[in-house]
């Protein structure tokens, strides 16, 4: 299993690929390059010497993960929560042992609990409480199957709670805070599976509706979208409300909440 790693700050040494030498991909295929293009890798810029004061430092410490960190979020309390569901393991899928973990980074432990169901590959974010909301994950693996259930984390009791599903399943959605603090569901592989229509992903069909998810009035009804989102779509809060969509298609759209319709190819 992966070490663990913490990284106060951030800084960049890379190496640059032309864009035209890449192919779209979804989430977990890695990159894909076209065998026709010539890829043309930049030296890095020149480094000045870094300081662990100001630029931050990595630390490998001397302990493993219990579980593979598929999808982590920083608590409010500085704890950690990690949720791996089945790994994506079929085995462990089909036993039922789906699990999440609290990591305490001060005191280096770690708190592994069971789950109800499989939320590998799920969607979360952080409600205006500092509980965060998990939606779908995996009703099946290989193929994958969206489930529709959702939970809501609480950061002080360390304890997932179920709560109202969505209409459809999210294998892979992306769930963004809203302005109003509602959250916003968006794409993923459906419960359907692989129906064989036309453009449609060999692993199922994509999942086009919004849903917003309020504390006090559960899910909203569904909001088709003119379009089909790729998996994990890249989602960003605008100053005005809005949503942008960025990527990872070659086209970016907006969304408003308020209307709850869609601006294409922004």
């Amino acid at each position: 299993r992966p070490s663990v790693f913490l990284k106060p700050c951030y800084f960049v040494i890379g190496i640059v690929v032309s864009v035209s030498g890449l192919m779209a991909h979804e989430p977990g295929e890695g990159l894909r390059q076209n065998p026709s293009a010539t890829l043309r890798v930049l030296p890095p810029a020149p480094q000045t010497a870094a300081s662990a004061v100001t630029d931050g430092l990595w630390t490998t410490l001397p302990y493993l993960m219990p579980i593979n960190p598929i999808h982590c979020s920083l608590l409010r309390t500085g704890k950690v929560l990690i949720i791996s569901g089945s790994e994506n393991n079929p085995p462990e899928h089909d036993a039922g042992e789906y699990y999440a973990a609290v990591w305490d980074p001060a005191s280096g432990t770690f708190a592994v609990q069971n789950l109800l169901w499989d939320l590998f590959c799920n969607g979360m974010a952080a409600l205006p409480d500092g509980r965060f909301l998990v939606v779908g994950g995996s009703a099946a693996v290989a193929p994958p199957y969206g489930e529709f259930r959702a939970t809501v984390f609480d950061p002080t009791t360390e304890k997932f709670t179920q709560v109202q599903s969505m209409a459809h399943g999210r294998w892979y959605a992306t769930v963004t805070e809203l302005s109003d603090g509602g959250l916003m569901a968006f794409s993923g592989l459906t419960e359907q599976g692989y129906t064989g229509q036309p453009g449609e992903d060999t692993r199922g069909v994509h999942n086009q509706n919004v849903e917003i998810y309020h504390v006090a009035t559960g899910w909203s009804p569904e909001y088709e979208a003119p379009w089909v989102p790729p998996l994990y779509p890249h989602l960003h809060l605008l100053p005005n409300g809005n949503v942008f969509y960025s990527g990872e298609t070659v086209s970016s759209s907006i969304f408003n909440p308020f209307t709850q319709t869609w601006t294409l190819n922004v």
